[in-house]
């Protein structure tokens, strides 16, 4: 048996077992095989055609099957930060080794006692966390019954025929991937669903999703379009009834609204209808975590990156809440695998800046002084710039006193004055600060009150009820 080994892994071939310090780390079989690919050629680039080919020589297969695989041996290998699967956008992955871990040449060793290891058993176990979760969320709902098994599977029945049922899948798909030709691949795949099922809810539920998430990203007049949203929504319910239109009526409320005990009755109503629904469960997190419920709504986050691990959006809301809870290293994990995938490019920015927050609060300065140069090559604003520079004592001439100038809210951090001023202990401009980003964008602000411990001296001296959203414009998630 051949034995490759790199940093503190060691790969069997060609049984594809990998192990950490001697411990086996379980693997998919395509997964294995994709890590067999990578170090083969390591550490050259492995274009994605060549990857396609190796491991499904049937023929076609979706991006998103790739991108499962490629989450899942990322987290194998996470345990050595030395090893990583880079991303090179747009061309293909490569294994990557630090100077500390090189590749070290193929060497003949006995076999290891094999050991069977039940890799979907931590699967099995969330899988019962994020259910006891969905009967929690039911039951907030207001009794409205979970079906049983049977009409469950009753209600999936009744679900488009072909071809207006391939016309609504790949609609989802391309909604999911979050890119601006995804979007409009979306929209045209609704549509076509609705020009072969004008009777069935499906296609306008779709288009109703699409109209709610352009809103909350300050396309067009947000007032206008989650009105269109809702209308949509309220349409597809009227001719049957579907997951996605409940999902978008949560999301409706929560965004618009700031209603998240009416946000999550919906949301409860869509994962009755269909508990695989990752948007819903994404929506559910993010409804749970502006209600101050951090760990509830982790776990559904968790829940939506295994049902769709290869949706920036949801890697992204999944590393905001392990920053929440101080879990750093992970946060910055997950972001970084939230970027490396075709998301929009303010989405993309927003998970770096989430990312030098986590290396911030971490204490690691040099990671957090690396990261913002980062931000600042790629379009972050010069408010977010000079605040961040104070706090890591790397400010140029000037920008310490220019805390003091009007300063326009940052698109991707309206507190960052408030948290610098907060930590200059100039109380009273911090407040200031505060009160003019709840004013601005009370949604991000509230995250940051409940959450930031840089905050925590001047939350109780700021409004944070659930007010109503206001047509701000800002481009939020």
């Amino acid at each position: 048996m051949t034995s490759r080994r790199f940093g503190r892994f060691r790969f069997e071939l060609p049984a594809r077992e990998l192990f950490l310090d001697g411990a086996p780390v379980a693997l998919q079989r395509r997964t294995g095989e994709l890590l067999e690919l990578l170090v083969e050629r390591a550490p050259a680039l492995v274009p994605r055609d060549e990857i396609f080919a190796r491991l499904w020589p049937a023929g076609f297969v979706e991006d998103g099957n790739l991108f499962q695989h490629v989450y899942t041996l990322r987290r194998a290998l996470a345990a050595d930060p030395a090893v990583r699967v880079e991303t090179v956008r747009g061309r293909g992955y490569r294994l990557a080794f630090t100077a500390a871990a090189p590749a070290l040449p193929a060497t003949v060793a006995p076999p290891a006692p094999h050991r069977r290891v039940a890799w979907f058993a931590p699967q099995r176990r969330f899988a019962a966390r994020a259910a006891a979760l969905a009967v929690a969320l039911t039951l907030l709902a207001g009794a409205v019954p979970a079906p049983t098994g049977s009409e469950r599977s009753a209600q999936r029945r009744s679900a488009l025929a072909e071809p207006a049922a391939t016309a609504y899948r790949l609609g989802i798909y391309a909604f999911q991937r979050r890119t601006p030709a995804g979007f409009v691949k979306a929209r045209d795949y609704f549509r076509r669903t609705i020009a072969l099922a004008p009777d069935a809810p499906d296609g306008y539920a779709g288009l109703a999703l699409l109209t709610a998430t352009n809103a909350s990203v300050g396309d067009g007049d947000q007032s206008i379009t989650y009105a269109r949203a809702e209308a949509t929504a309220r349409h597809a319910l009227a001719l049957g009834e579907s997951a996605t239109a409940h999902a978008v009526l949560g999301f409706v409320a929560l965004r618009r609204d700031a209603a998240p005990e009416r946000a999550l009755a919906e949301l409860a109503r869509a994962l009755a209808i269909d508990p695989d629904d990752a948007t819903a469960h994404e929506w559910s997190g993010v409804a749970l975590l502006y209600a101050g419920r951090l760990a509830d709504a982790t776990v559904a986050f968790r829940e939506a990156v295994r049902l769709d691990p290869s949706s920036s959006t949801n890697l992204y809301w999944l590393g905001v809440a392990e920053l929440y809870a101080g879990r750093f290293a992970d946060a910055r994990w997950t972001l970084e695998q939230s970027r490396s995938l075709d998301g929009r490019p303010f989405e993309r920015l927003e998970a770096l800046v989430a990312e030098q927050t986590s290396a911030e609060l971490a204490g690691d300065r040099t990671a957090a002084a690396r990261i913002l140069e980062r931000a600042r090559n790629e379009g972050v604003d010069a408010c977010f710039m000079r605040s961040a520079r104070v706090r890591l004592g790397v400010a140029v001439a000037g920008e310490r006193r220019a805390l003091d100038a009007p300063c326009a809210p940052s698109r991707y951090d309206v507190l960052a004055s408030a948290v610098t001023l907060a930590g200059l202990a100039r109380g009273s401009d911090a407040l200031h600060a505060v009160r003019e980003a709840l004013r601005t964008d009370p949604w991000s602000t509230r995250f940051g009150l409940l959450y930031d411990p840089r905050l925590r001296a001047i939350a109780g001296a700021t409004p944070r009820g659930p007010d109503p959203i206001p047509n701000a414009g800002t481009r939020r998630r």
